[in-house]
């Protein structure tokens, strides 16, 4: 089962996207926190990544090259309301 990581801090986009990706029947781990989710990230190493840009504690971007400098190469695709 593919294992997909949603990185959100809006409570509603979040669970609608959990919902979504379940009927898929994808693995769904979340986190509403910057911080926590590229720990997530790292310890599970997740198929896939959806990542907002504007997270308490740790940015999107931040996320991102944090996780390319530890040779993280699986897809990453970053949402924004901006």
């Amino acid at each position: 089962m593919k294992k997909i990581l949603l990185i959100e801090d809006d409570p509603a986009i979040l669970l609608g996207l959990e919902e979504l990706f379940k009927s898929e029947n994808y693995k769904v781990i979340t986190s509403k926190d910057g911080a926590k989710g590229l720990q997530i990230a790292i310890t599970q190493g997740p198929d896939l990544i959806l990542l907002d840009i504007n997270l308490p504690s740790l940015s999107g971007f931040d996320i991102c090259r944090k996780l390319r400098e530890q040779k993280y190469f699986n897809p990453i695709i970053m949402l924004t309301s901006r």
